[in-house]
């Protein structure tokens, strides 16, 4: 149906379509209205719909698409996508919304993330830096795969670019590009060199796992940790020592449900 131009507001297209409709002898009626595409500026909030559906479950939007002042975000670009919306008549909401990556800085301190996931499964980003002010002369800081679930759960990882070096009673460790996760702690590379007494060699090891109930090895997601020993003075090092998985810790945080297999919210 093709609505008269008087009643079709600005933005919205002219075409309503209806889908099974029926009417009761007793006044109850049932089917689908659906309006194809809408765009809207409302108070400075640009909004585009996609498949704007009505019916006796209530509201469904394909796709939904606000862009926010820029009053509001200091000029740049902020987008909030909804995916999959629908709003039932009994009150129940199923869907998705992302938030545009944002930046920002405060005191010298800078948080940059990927799209911010809000779903029935939780809170997701997949990546977020962290900067710290030039005074710290620390490489960005980065976290992957944020999850904060409906049921309480956290996961995700920590990366620090830093080197970490100490000597005690003449051993000297050192430990680069460390991880930290919901069941322990990786490190990419590590070394320890015995005291001169001991013969003063060392002693390298890569992607090293350490969980927190005092367990190491290689990483439970299948990482392969290994370990290698100087073999003479001249520095070359003898065959690689593979180390066995590290089991994770019974008392974890529960991993989170993917957004895939997750259920739509009945809140």
């Amino acid at each position: 149906m093709t609505l008269p131009a008087a009643l079709v507001a600005d933005g919205f297209g002219a075409t309503l379509v209806g889908h099974d409709i029926y009417l009761n002898k007793d006044g109850t009626f049932g089917g689908t209205l659906s309006l194809p595409a809408a765009n809207v500026n409302l108070d400075g909030f640009l909004v585009s719909v996609q498949g704007l559906t009505l019916s006796t479950m209530g509201v469904g939007v394909m796709t939904a698409t606000a862009t926010l002042p820029g009053a509001l975000t200091g000029g740049k670009i902020v987008t909030v996508t909804g995916t999959g919306l629908m709003i039932g008549t009994v009150g129940s909401v199923g869907g998705s919304l992302t938030l545009s990556g944002q930046s920002l800085t405060v005191a010298g301190f800078g948080v940059a993330t990927t799209d911010i996931i809000l779903d029935g499964a939780g809170l997701s980003i997949d990546h977020l830096t962290l900067t710290t002010p030039s005074v710290f002369h620390l490489a960005p800081i980065a976290v992957d795969g944020v999850h904060i679930g409906v049921d309480g759960s956290i996961s995700g990882s920590v990366t620090i670019p830093l080197t970490l070096t100490f000597g005690i009673e003449g051993f000297t460790f050192s430990a680069s590009t460390v991880s930290l996760d919901q069941t322990g702690v990786r490190v990419g590379l590590l070394s320890l060199t015995l005291p001169k007494a001991l013969g003063g060699k060392t002693l390298s090891g890569h992607n090293i796992y350490l969980t927190y109930d005092g367990k190491f090895g290689s990483a439970p997601d299948g990482s392969s940790g290994q370990i290698r020993a100087q073999a003479r003075g001249d520095g070359s090092v003898g065959p690689a020592l593979s180390l066995p998985t590290c089991p994770r810790p019974r008392w974890t945080t529960p991993a989170s449900r993917s957004r895939a297999s997750a259920p739509p919210s009945t809140a």
